[in-house]
């Protein structure tokens, strides 16, 4: 979907997978899972971050991260997702940024928006704006 220059990517992704794909580091998390469209429930991609715990006053408040969404699969390349997407954030936030991206969504900017799924689904939207590439 296009609107004002943005187009809109509507995901969706399995609680049970986002939870097997969670582990602990020294400083945060990682987590790892697989994307699927929210319309058709075909994979259409991976998501993976890390992030570092923020302490104030010797207590956890909040924390930072880095991601990205990997799309459009390859298995002819060498790193096997052709495009990208970086997302940057705090954990406690409710709108997530979109920093940059390849391929297809080269030149990226925009910003992640949860929404209400089910007991089975976490779904997301990606406004990416500014995209080169279109």
């Amino acid at each position: 979907m296009h609107t004002n220059g943005c187009i809109i990517k509507k995901t969706k992704s399995l609680f049970a997978e986002i939870e097997a794909g969670f582990s602990e580091t020294a400083s945060g998390s990682t987590l790892i899972f697989p994307i699927y469209d929210y319309e058709t429930s075909d994979l259409i991609g991976s998501y993976v971050d890390q992030n570092t715990n923020v302490f104030f006053d010797g207590f956890q408040e909040d924390c930072v991260f880095t991601g990205s969404y990997n799309f459009d699969f390859d298995d002819s390349l060498d790193f096997p997702f052709a495009s990208q997407l970086s997302i940057a954030a705090t954990c406690l936030g409710t709108t997530n940024s979109i920093t940059g991206g390849t391929g297809s969504y080269a030149c990226a900017t925009g910003y992640e928006t949860f929404i209400e799924g089910d007991d089975e689904f976490f779904v997301s939207e990606l406004t990416i704006c500014n995209t080169c590439a279109y």
